[in-house]
């Protein structure tokens, strides 16, 4: 079977990145439907939202996360069938962390070793500056 991986119009140029969590489960979607898992990523790899993908008959094959450039630093944890990128703006927002935080209980210690590596990091590097 051949799949079209053709350059979009609007395509992001090079030195972006895109995360993508694949859920295992629908696994068998994925291998029916090889075409509409390139098109998940490409659609993926053109935004800055974060998306559910569907492929064949599953609604939430693929999660992605917003397209960023390379050059900026980010710290991402998976907890269960959830994730969350620590240090985008929109998940720093008390309304968006406290509704992941309730999805399981471990985020909150995820989230406060996440912070605590930020900060770390942040003084390791001012220091050497």
């Amino acid at each position: 079977m051949k799949m079209k991986v053709g350059k979009e119009k609007g395509t992001k140029p090079m030195g972006y990145l895109t995360p993508i969590l694949i859920h295992n489960d629908d696994l068998d979607q994925i291998i029916k439907n090889p075409q509409q898992l390139i098109d998940a990523i490409q659609k993926a790899c053109n935004s800055f939202q974060p998306m559910d993908h569907g492929i064949g008959n599953c609604a939430n094959v693929i999660e992605s996360l917003p397209t960023e450039h390379a050059d900026f630093d980010r710290v991402i944890v998976i907890s269960g069938n959830t994730w969350m990128d620590v240090t985008r703006e929109s998940y720093k927002e008390a309304e968006t962390i406290n509704e992941k935080l309730t999805l399981r209980p471990v985020w909150k210690s995820i989230y406060a070793n996440a912070i605590k590596l930020l900060k770390a990091t942040t003084k390791r590097l001012e220091q050497k500056l």
